[in-house]
């Protein structure tokens, strides 16, 4: 979903899961609210549990004049580079990524790599989930389920989001209201 906050020119725009075929719609949700003559834009990616990794590049992209690097994921045999192109028409305002206990893994790690990139600044009432790592779950005999971890992820500055999660820099208390 996306929309001009009433009253102001912030964009506020929000999707549930990073899936390739989102592209196209974040891309027009950006030219409808750059249309709308926003200025600032809220990202809420709260709630968003993540999904393909490589989505996260084309919707940086839109995000910034420069190039640059969300981090990388390190797995046994080979690494998966988040590299940005620079875009010059991309949207040049403010950005701010709302996250809390439901944003995962790909949102971790973009939200990790435009903080560290001075592109964006997070704001939150807790840290993110912390589960920004890939894994694998396998069968094992009884019945047990095994899951396991297969690559390792740190932004272009060497931040890591596993564990801890991403740390808010403005912490904003959740309320009811």
């Amino acid at each position: 979903s996306h929309r001009v906050m009433p009253g102001t020119k912030v964009g506020h725009l929000a999707f549930n899961y990073w899936m390739l075929p989102m592209v196209t719609r974040v891309e027009a949700a950006m030219a409808d609210l750059r249309g709308q003559g926003m200025t600032a834009l809220v990202l809420d990616l709260r709630g968003n549990p993540g999904g393909v990794g490589a989505m996260s590049i084309p919707v940086a992209r839109m995000l910034m004049t420069q190039p640059g690097s969300l981090g990388k994921l390190q797995f046994r045999e080979f690494a998966q580079e988040f590299n940005v192109a620079g875009n010059p028409d991309a949207f040049t305002g403010p950005v701010v990524v709302l996250v809390d206990e439901g944003t995962a893994s790909t949102s971790e790690i973009f939200a990790v790599g435009l903080r560290d990139l001075g592109r964006a600044q997070i704001y939150g009432g807790r840290p993110s989930a912390g589960a920004a790592l890939p894994s694998l779950i396998e069968a094992l005999g009884g019945g047990a389920m095994l899951q396991y971890v297969v690559g390792d992820y740190h932004s272009s500055k060497g931040t890591v989001a596993e564990g801890d999660g991403v740390r808010p820099d403005v912490l904003v208390p959740e309320t009811r209201a």
